[in-house]
């Protein structure tokens, strides 16, 4: 099993099947030659641990000994700066972070934006790098802000597939949805998921006190100049870009929170980006 939409959609699936059946006690299971990347094993980690405190949640002898291995949880302030490509590509062992104030996220945030300008083929980097530590901040800040949750959780992962090169990050919190804000902004407790979310990635739309509502607006903006995938899951509603189209429509389970995945190729020899003049914008290389 890979990570991925299909992967997410499923867990959100169950994670709602799970939490709101009458039985008090939930049982999962993995078939004994189950294979999970490293991203869909914390991932699940993180879920059924959110799980356990809805009620009792039990896990057979499988899948503890396929995620407990190789998963560990760090407090924020233990990332560290990224290794070696290769080391993470090889290393069979995953960490998670699990953040409890804005002010812990500046090192992830730049450690991301550096290998995305530096790691690709950019003009203006230093604009350029701006640019994405501000978007991706955003991000991570709205986990807090928004969600009315002490903590939330980051993840993520280089990973190899078809002679490319892939960073893959997560971020996902169990507090207040896009849906619950957007609904209690509008007072409309009505308005359905799907509209909440197409509100909500409108650029200058948000409903916190001030400015804001540049971070989902801007970050699809960029997945979408760099050809890479984007997935948002809040409450009962989602966000896809596949790398070609964009659908938002209800999901077929409930989140209690919001999850946001991107992924980006690195070593991009198609195009260059650039960001000037408040304007993110990219030139095939076969037109240099």
């Amino acid at each position: 099993m890979k990570f991925g939409f299909d992967f997410l959609y499923a867990m959100n699936e169950f994670l709602e099947i799970a939490s709101t059946s009458p039985v008090k006690k939930v049982c999962v299971a993995c078939e004994k030659d189950a294979e999970y990347d490293n991203l869909t094993k914390a991932y699940t980690y993180i879920v059924l641990r959110y799980l356990l405190h809805l009620k009792k949640t039990l896990w057979n002898q499988e899948l503890s000994s396929m995620i407990l291995p190789s998963i560990h949880g760090m407090h924020g302030n233990q990332f560290a700066a990224v290794a070696d490509l290769t080391e993470i590509i090889q290393d069979p062992n995953l960490n998670y972070y699990v953040f409890t104030r804005d002010t812990q996220v500046s090192k992830p945030v730049e450690e991301m934006s550096n290998l995305l300008v530096e790691k690709n083929v950019t003009i203006n980097q230093k604009e350029l790098k701006e640019f994405l530590s501000t978007t991706i901040g955003e991000i991570f800040s709205n986990s807090i802000n928004h969600s009315n949750k002490e903590a939330f959780f980051f993840m993520y992962d280089i990973i190899y597939e078809k002679r490319e090169f892939y960073l893959c990050i997560n971020i996902i919190d169990f507090g207040k949805t896009i849906i619950d804000n957007v609904r209690m902004f509008h007072q409309d407790s009505e308005m359905p998921g799907s509209k909440c979310i197409e509100w909500a990635i409108q650029s200058g739309n948000t409903t916190r006190k001030g400015s804001g509502g540049y971070g989902l607006p801007t970050l699809i903006n960029y997945i979408k100049e760099v050809d890479g995938e984007l997935y948002i899951f809040s409450g009962g509603a989602y966000y896809c870009f596949d790398g070609q189209m964009e659908k938002i429509t209800d999901a077929g389970g409930y989140l209690s929170g919001t999850s946001v995945t991107f992924r980006v190729k690195l070593f991009n020899t198609e195009k260059a980006i650039t960001y000037s003049g408040d304007r993110l914008g990219s030139i095939s290389l076969d037109n240099i």
